[in-house]
């Protein structure tokens, strides 16, 4: 039979897999899988729908399957294990076993699958690798996410051609020594390991092709110096590592870096000239005004992107941030006090701002570069002179604003090129009035302000004649609509 490709999928009626099966010598592709559905019915929450296609047990005649180069078993909850003649699979590149809940065992005889590239072993019940995993030395990717999987065998080592390895959400404890020496492997992710502790080996600058190392939400309570010898790393994230005290210098390749850390202390204190995005958020250092200087920000260029997240009391000093001249992506979240005197007019490299702060007053001036402005969580009136130079403005999002009205009544002049507005999580406002003179917008997005009655524009003024969709959503109380295009969409619910 020349069959090649064989795709069992949300069989319900097939009650067992013939162990002829194992005579398809010609088969290259075999995927036995369930889908999980959401249906919709009536007004209540979606349900989700798994239809019943069993299989315990693949047949052992599967190793007869010799040309086999993709098997996939996914979702399937009632495998407990493998046959031994998996091993029999000489050509097998990819395997995928996801979402086999039941599965907690692979047979040594895995090992014998030398051709194997891709092993997907995620959201299994599988709680230990056999050490015959270190044989699979042309293994590229490795996925173990979602397991229980505590320790990793020291064969592992061997895996000399491991490109990615992801672990996370599993119950590694500790990342043994041999794994420093895959000198190929790329990326490494073990997010939400919550019971990976200590400080990162520094054999870990043994990994001279590492681009990307993610351990967020980890407790790794340390970053040794030889990081910074690890040439090619481009991504470091270590967000809600809570054991984390201080950073060593850090490679100068790195595009971007990801903190927070409660009891962090110190920052690196080298210059990565390459950083492009800089996440630093829930850090109460003491004393903030400092945060700057200890973490050398003003000295990253050419940095494209940052977002600078502050959660604690004292005024911050943010005049550093007009030296960054190549910034393209600013995010500001002051949560607790009222954002000091602030220009960022120097920033002419500037194209998408975001500020989470009570009052945007304090922001004296704003980069004409800028293309796309979020202000959330504004208690204050907006300040439209504020908007001035602000002709490249195409987007403005007011989200969570503690305001009962957001009048447009002086912005001629300065919001001309504005086409899309959206206005969203807003509670307490009542109206958003003289929308007619945003003469250039095109979309209108208005969501979850329930106390909203009016969305409107002067009588005398002409209608909003470009607007071409008019979105609202959960606006209970709204009574009174702009005059708007017949050819706009309008979009409503309920």
């Amino acid at each position: 039979m020349n069959l090649k490709r064989l795709v069992l999928e949300d069989c319900t009626l097939l009650e067992e897999i013939n162990s002829s099966i194992g005579q398809l010598g010609r088969l290259k592709y075999l995927e036995i899988s369930k889908e999980f559905r959401l249906t919709l019915e009536g007004a209540g929450p979606p349900s989700v729908v798994v239809h019943k296609f069993v299989v315990p047990l693949l047949p052992d005649s599967i190793g007869g399957l010799k040309s086999l180069s993709m098997l996939k078993v996914e979702n399937q909850r009632d495998l407990r294990e493998l046959p031994h003649s998996i091993g029999e699979l000489l050509g097998l590149k990819h395997l995928s076993l996801r979402s086999c809940t039941n599965l907690r065992t692979l047979p040594d005889s895995v090992g014998e699958l030398r051709s194997l590239l891709h092993l997907d072993l995620s959201c299994t019940n599988i709680s230990a690798l056999p050490n015959s995993i270190g044989r699979l030395e042309l293994l590229l990717k490795m996925d173990l996410s979602h397991t229980n999987i505590a320790e990793l065998p020291n064969s592992i080592g061997n895996l000399r051609q491991l490109k990615f390895m992801c672990l996370d959400w599993t119950k590694i404890r500790e990342l043994p020594k041999s794994i420093w020496t895959l000198e190929n492997l790329e990326e490494l992710t073990a997010r939400g390991c919550q019971n990976l502790e200590g400080e990162i080996p520094s054999e870990i600058m043994g990994l001279s092709q590492l681009t990307i190392l993610d351990l967020s939400h980890s407790k790794v309570s340390g970053v040794p110096m030889t990081i910074n010898r690890l040439s090619n790393l481009r991504e470091l994230v270590l967000t809600n590592c809570n054991g984390r005290q201080s950073l060593p210098d850090l490679p100068t390749s790195l595009t971007k870096l990801e903190l927070s850390s409660s009891p962090l202390q110190a920052g690196p204190k080298n210059r990565p000239d390459s950083l492009i995005t800089l996440d630093l958020w829930s850090l109460p250092l003491q004393p903030v005004p400092n945060l700057p200087r200890r973490l050398s920000l003003s000295s990253f260029f050419p940095l494209l992107s940052l977002a600078y997240y502050l959660y604690c009391r004292p005024y911050p000093k943010l005049e550093w941030l007009g030296r960054l001249h190549e910034l393209q992506t600013l995010r500001l979240v002051l949560s607790d006090f009222y954002l000091p005197l602030t220009d960022l007019s120097s920033l002419s490299q500037l194209r998408s701002l975001e500020i989470t702060c009570h009052d945007p007053r304090s922001l004296t001036r704003l980069p004409s570069s800028l293309e796309e402005l979020c202000l959330e969580d504004i208690k204050t009136p907006i300040e439209w002179p504020l908007f001035s130079n602000l002709g490249n403005l195409t987007e403005l999002k007011l989200f969570g604003c503690q305001l009962r009205e957001i009048e447009f009544d002086n912005v001629l002049g300065q919001l001309e090129n504005l086409q899309r507005l959206q206005v969203r999580m807003c509670k307490s406002l009542v109206r958003l009035s003289n929308l007619s003179s945003l003469k250039e917008l095109r979309v209108l997005s208005v969501e979850y302000c329930p106390q909203l009655t009016e969305i409107g524009s002067e009588p005398s003024s002409p209608k909003l004649g470009k607007l071409q969709w008019l979105r609202v959503y959960y606006c209970e109380s709204l009574q009174k609509l702009p005059d708007i295009p017949n050819a706009c969409e309008v979009e409503a619910y309920p």
